[in-house]
C-alpha cells in the first residue's frame, strides 16, 4: 500500500519563508498551505510524492524510469514551431497539455511556460497524465508497454483507439473507446511472448496508418521523424 504526499520544494533563493517551507508535507492538494509563489520570482513547486507504509519515500518505479527515458529520447528539449497550435514543446509536454495540467493542479505551481519546465516536473506530469491515467504499469509485456506509453505521450487518447483496433485485427474483440480499461489491459496481457512480436507487427501498421491519414499536414511535416519512432516499437 502507499499514499500520496504532497511536498514544498524550495529551487533555491534567498527568501527565509521559501526555505523554511522546503520539505513540508500535505496530505492533500486542497491542504496546500501557503501555497507557492510566495513572492515575485519564486521558482518553488510542490512535487507529488508515493509513500510507503514505512513512511519513505517509494523508490522510483522502474518500469515509468525506462518508459519516460525511452519517450524523452524520441521528444527531445524544448522545440518551437510558432505554425503550430501545439507548439511550443518541452520533453514531449505541449503549451496546451502543460495548460490543462496546471488547470488541474493550481496549488502545485508549476511554471506558466512549458519553456520552463523541469526534468522532475515533467516526469511528474508523465506520471499523472499518461502512466496513472491509463494503468500503463498494469501491462505486463515491457516491450508492448513502453510502445504504448510512448503512443500515449505523443498523440494523447486516441493512441489508446489505436491500441484496441490493434487488438481487434489480431482477434480480440474489444469496444474502440479511447479508454486503457481493464478490457484493454486484460486483453494485451492475454497476447503470449511467442506471439508479442506479431501483435507488435499489427500495432505498428494501425499507428502508421493513423498518424499519415489522420492528420495529413502534419504527416508530411514529421514523417520521417514519426517513422523512425513508430518502427523502433
Amino acid at each position: 500500500m502507499s499514499e500520496t504526499r504532497y511536498v514544498y520544494i524550495w529551487e533555491g533563493g534567498e527568501c527565509e519563508e521559501c526555505s523554511e517551507m522546503n520539505g513540508k508535507e500535505f496530505y492533500s492538494e486542497d491542504e496546500i498551505d501557503p501555497t507557492p509563489p510566495l513572492h515575485p520570482n519564486c521558482n518553488c513547486y510542490i512535487s507529488v510524492l508515493e509513500i510507503d507504509d514505512n513512511n519513505n519515500v517509494k523508490p522510483s518505479n522502474y518500469k515509468l524510469e525506462n518508459a519516460v527515458k525511452n519517450t524523452m529520447k524520441n521528444e527531445g528539449d524544448l522545440t518551437q514551431n510558432e505554425n503550430r497550435d501545439d507548439f511550443p514543446t518541452n520533453m514531449g509536454i505541449t503549451q496546451p497539455t502543460f495548460n490543462a495540467y496546471n488547470k488541474m493542479h493550481k496549488k502545485l505551481n508549476f511554471p506558466e511556460k512549458v519553456d520552463n519546465l523541469n526534468y522532475v516536473q515533467a516526469k511528474q506530469i508523465y506520471k499523472m497524465m499518461y502512466w496513472d491515467k491509463s494503468r500503463t504499469e498494469e501491462i505486463k509485456n515491457i516491450r508492448i508497454r513502453e510502445a504504448v506509453f510512448d503512443m500515449l505521450v505523443m498523440t494523447g487518447p486516441k493512441s489508446a483507439a489505436q491500441v484496441q483496433e490493434a487488438l481487434n485485427n489480431f482477434g480480440r474483440n474489444i469496444k474502440v473507446d479511447e479508454i486503457m480499461g481493464s478490457n484493454t489491459i486484460n486483453a494485451l496481457n492475454s497476447i503470449s511472448n511467442q506471439d508479442v512480436i506479431y501483435f507488435m507487427d499489427e500495432l505498428k501498421k494501425t499507428r502508421m496508418e493513423h498518424l499519415r491519414n489522420d492528420s495529413p499536414v502534419k504527416w508530411e511535416e514529421n514523417k520521417n521523424g514519426w517513422t523512425t519512432r513508430t518502427v523502433k516499437y
